[in-house]
């Protein structure tokens, strides 16, 4: 599997035809001092499967954290099964 994108987003949407729409792509959080307060953000990550994996079940773990390691979210976990 390769994560084809990764990023953070003011919001991200999938059209009824399937194509992904990313609106506001973060390439920086920039704020007057840190810690700082975001009110949205969404995470965006699109994998991609080679077929010798089809149907293999993966699963996954999100986590958020400041410089020094500690949790700034609570962790989301996930199962993705690869398509057929």
């Amino acid at each position: 599997m390769e994560a084809s994108i990764v990023t953070l987003a003011d919001h991200a949407l999938i059209m009824p035809e399937g194509k992904l729409t990313i609106l506001g792509a973060f390439s920086a959080i920039r704020a007057q001092s840190f810690p700082c307060n975001h009110s949205h953000a969404t995470f965006v990550c699109v994998i991609q499967f080679p077929q010798h994996e089809a149907n293999k079940l993966y699963h996954g773990r999100v986590e958020f954290i400041d410089q020094d390691g500690k949790a700034i979210a609570p962790p989301a976990q996930m199962e993705i099964r690869a398509p057929i």
